[in-house]
């Protein structure tokens, strides 16, 4: 199976697990294995709690966290610093302080080539490149972490707020007549 496939699936993980407010201490390990009866496919995750000792299987319905049609190209940002704005325009974004870097970080604490942005499956995964700082998200130091708007990332203590303008939704517009009590849906 394509290795891409698997990270893309661990990946839809730690966001629908950060949805429920649950908190993974280490990041999924996806397998694909075959169902013996030939069944509609379905995702299934097996879980441990070594801690607690429990151990269990669910089935979980992973929602995109993109609306459809909608690309984080053109409406996602970084707050840099707490001063500038950077917009997320590409689907791979280079950060550091080397200037040949798509987002330069003029900051010695910040390694050359520190990390990436890589928009996955219309989500923005933030990966370390062994800086020698480190990166976190939220005050957990990450290797890899897709992001959800409002997530505070820092790059040796360098912050950056991760931020995404989303469509309003679309309900349905009503018509107004000028009596009373009468309105039209369109």
């Amino acid at each position: 199976m394509d290795e891409t496939l698997l990270l893309e699936l661990a990946l839809g993980l730690q966001t629908e697990a950060r949805q429920r407010s649950l908190v993974l201490l280490h990041q999924p390990v996806v397998r694909v294995v075959a169902d013996p009866h030939g069944r509609t496919p379905k995702l299934q995750v097996a879980f441990s709690d070594s801690e607690a000792g429990d151990t269990g299987t669910v089935e979980v319905s992973i929602s995109s966290a993109r609306l459809p049609g909608l690309s984080p190209l053109g409406n996602a940002y970084l707050i840099v610093n707490g001063k500038s704005t950077f917009p997320l325009t590409s689907p791979v974004v280079t950060i550091g302080r080397d200037p040949a870097n798509v987002l330069v970080l003029d900051d010695l604490r910040v390694s050359r080539a520190h990390a990436q942005l890589r928009l996955v499956q219309g989500v923005y995964v933030i990966f370390d490149l062994q800086s020698t700082g480190g990166t976190t998200v939220n005050g957990r130091l990450v290797v890899q972490q897709a992001l959800a708007p409002g997530d505070v990332i820092a790059l040796a203590g360098v912050p950056l707020v991760y931020g995404q303008e989303l469509p309003a939704e679309i309900d349905a517009t009503q018509k107004l007549s000028t009596e009373p009590g009468n309105a039209e849906v369109l």
